[in-house]
């Protein structure tokens, strides 16, 4: 056991910068071959005017460097030695005459050498093959002076670049795909039926990371897009590697987060019959993911994968799957990347909508706010705060939907949804209306705040409500949550105090700050959540995995801060945390993240320890050790009197955490944890501190907060 650490209260010092995981290499497609130089030479005639309508436009002149050195319209040299002709999409001729049809082979060769390793020199990012297809983009100053005003070059532009671009194999162009689409990483393990992706990601600017447990790389893609917004991306193989994906893609379906799975597979040819490691894998993730499809065809590759991202991505994100035969991935094609836009459509309510929400609340004797996952996903947390503090209406939070207002603030109420006396005491039982932002069903069922079906509820999210008894709303406020609430708060200002009621939140705050005189070992929770507290700054992260101490977490860790406290809620699968915490620093580099184990719970990702060293991310795993699974005992115990088949024995915690190369500490007095806490955090790579809890405690804290409404 390494010494003990003595006591110190100096901060962590400053945790070092990640190298950039894209690197700058080029994005490993080689040039097409040169044209027969006859092709080039040959003279090509151009048309007479009068085979020219009034639409052609003629285009600026500036020099073009074939080779991506400059960028602009072709001038002064190539097959149309003054200049080259160009109309809008609508208007151009499929057929045109013979010589502008040579014409326009020879400009097809030039765009597709000078795609190859361009530089967007206006936004200052390499894109190489997977450019956009925008006229502004390939050649700026080549758009249209007339016609409908739009990028009169972008469909032509389109369609000679896909008619000259060489031939590669399949997985280059998907690789080429995920380029286009930002992917920086891609999570998994390789196998035997994706090796050709695997080797066209090794000549890419998308990082291949290897994990040690596909349920491990998909978690950290799961976190990866909860904290992003942007799917992440994870690996399996077919068969057994594509079962172990199943528990974080459904963890990303009911907790909404955006992910990319890609499974490879076996040929095309067997997959009619009895065939070694072959399943039926769409047909298992299908209900688990919002769309799913096989490329049984090169050249849907483009199609699929920018469906695959755009679903994954939109509200409600969730999870997307493609699944890739080993015989299409090593074929032949020609076909290149669609278009991506950043372009994201935000509808928004009438005004007549607007204004019957706003009557509803203006009116209204004891209003209150109920806010959830979906305003965190969408970055509400402003806006909200902006509505509250100037409507006078306080908010209650899910789990999930920790830190979406400062848990200081005199409008917070706190967390609620662990026991039916929440509501109650955070003054639900007294509110008319209740204005839900962003609160997904799957976290809380509604009859626990609404048993008598007597609240107008205002309902604001970004997708139509889901159909519950308990759930009938009075007002739909469906699209831009942002701009909802913006437009509520202009509404709505200075109606004075709203309803709820700090009773909850000065229970559970009251009982936290007593914690910390409690010098009691093993150590109970709450003075290990305070302790955790202390040395968090308000933007650093605290991840929970699934255990009797997620119930903790969720009722009394105070975040001020959206995105600072990750609860897995809606699946609640075990193994999460560990992961999730390499995502985390992976986005958040600069941020201190702990996580917080049962250690039951660690054990089923604890081999990720080496995927997390290797990537140097630097975080503090927390164990709390009690050798039961806690939650079924806390169950068992209050249902039965007794509990059983809940014991274990755990292996030396710091001697396998050694084994990785890894510093730990085990605590043997109250006073050790916050010493090794700090000693960790100042650590440049992921560290193990183990500490014995008591959990003889019970969550409720207090009888009069009733008995408990959620799962762990």
């Amino acid at each position: 056991m390494p010494p003990k650490v003595p006591a110190f209260g100096c901060s962590a010092p400053p945790l070092r910068e990640l190298p950039d995981a894209e690197g700058s290499g080029a994005s490993g497609v080689d040039d097409p071959p040169e044209p027969p130089v006859s092709e080039l030479d040959e003279p090509v005639e151009e048309p007479p005017d009068d085979e020219l309508d009034d639409e052609l436009v003629l285009l600026e002149e500036e020099p073009l460097d074939p080779f991506g050195t400059s960028a602009g319209p072709v001038k002064g040299s190539g097959p149309l030695s003054e200049t080259f002709w160009k109309r809008t999409s609508s208007v151009l001729p499929l057929s045109p005459p013979q010589a502008l049809k040579k014409a326009i082979a020879a400009i097809a060769t030039t765009a597709a050498r000078a795609m190859n390793g361009f530089v967007d020199r206006a936004k200052g990012s390499s894109f190489g093959t997977s450019a956009s297809y925008s006229g502004e983009r390939m050649f700026p100053g080549a758009y249209a002076q007339g016609g409908d005003g739009g990028y009169a070059w972008a469909g032509l532009a389109s369609r000679l670049v896909s008619a000259a671009v060489a031939k590669r194999k399949a997985s280059d162009l998907f690789v080429e795909c995920l380029e286009n689409e930002g992917v920086r990483h891609v999570f998994g393990i390789p196998g035997e039926e994706t090796l050709d992706l695997n080797e066209s990601l090794s000549k890419s600017q998308v990082e291949f990371v290897p994990v040690r447990h596909e349920q491990g790389g998909a978690y950290i893609a799961d976190v990866y897009g909860r904290l992003t917004g942007r799917a992440g991306v994870c690996l399996g193989t077919l068969g057994p590697g594509a079962m172990n994906l199943t528990t974080p893609i459904a963890d990303a379906y009911l907790d909404s987060a955006p992910l990319v799975a890609l499974t490879g597979q076996g040929d095309l040819e067997r997959m009619h019959k009895e065939s070694h490691q072959f399943i039926d894998v769409l047909s298992v993730l299908g209900p688990i993911t919002k769309w799913n499809a096989r490329l049984n065809n090169p050249r849907i590759i483009p199609e699929v994968v920018r469906k695959a991202f755009k679903l994954a991505q939109q509200q409600k994100p969730g999870p997307t799957h493609i699944e890739l035969p080993e015989d299409v991935m090593e074929e032949e094609v020609d076909a290149e990347p669609l278009p991506v836009s950043d372009r994201v459509r935000r509808p928004e309510p009438s005004q007549e909508e607007i204004e019957q929400a706003a009557d509803l609340i203006r009116n209204a004797r004891s209003p209150i706010v109920l806010a959830g996952n979906g305003a965190m996903r969408v970055s509400a947390s402003a806006a909200l705060r902006e509505f509250s503090e100037a409507t006078g209406i306080p908010v209650a939070e899910t789990f999930m939907g920790k830190g979406l207002v400062d848990n200081r603030g005199e409008n917070a109420l706190g967390a609620v949804g662990l026991q039916a006396g929440d509501y109650d005491m955070a003054g639900f039982d007294e509110a008319d209306v209740v204005i839900t932002v962003g609160f997904d069903l799957v976290e809380h069922s509604p009859d626990h705040w609404n048993g008598d079906r007597d609240k107008k509820i205002v309902y604001i999210d970004t997708v139509p409500v889901e159909v519950d008894a308990y759930f009938v709303t009075g007002a739909d406020l469906v699209g831009d949550v942002n701009r909802i609430l913006g437009r509520l708060t202009h509404e709505c200002s200075g109606l004075g105090p709203g309803g709820g009621s700090s009773r909850l939140r000065d229970v559970v705050l009251g009982r936290l700050e007593a914690a910390r005189d409690d010098d009691a070992f093993p150590m109970q929770p709450p003075r290990a959540l305070w302790e955790i507290r202390q040395v968090l700054g308000d933007e650093d992260i605290l991840i929970s995995d699934v255990g009797l101490h997620k119930l903790w977490i969720g009722r009394m860790y105070p975040a001020h801060e959206p995105n600072t406290c990750l609860i897995a809620n809606g699946l609640a699968g075990m193994g999460f945390a560990l992961p999730a915490a390499i995502a985390a620093k992976l986005v958040h580099p600069d941020r201190n993240v702990i996580t917080v184990n049962g250690d039951g719970g660690f054990l089923m990702n604890f081999q990720e320890l080496e995927t997390a060293k290797r990537l140097r991310t630097a975080f503090v795993n927390v164990i709390w050790e009690d050798r039961q699974y806690g939650s079924i005992v806390w169950k068992q115990d209050k249902k039965f009197g007794e509990h059983f088949g809940t014991d274990f024995t755990n292996p030396d915690f710091v001697k396998l955490a050694d084994s990785f190369g890894l510093p730990a500490w085990r605590c043997e007095s109250a006073e050790d944890f916050p010493c090794y806490l700090r000693a960790a955090l100042g650590h440049d790579g992921p560290t193990v501190v183990v500490l014995p809890i008591d959990y003889s405690i019970d969550v409720a804290i207090s009888e009069e907060l009733g008995h408990e409404t959620v799962a762990t």
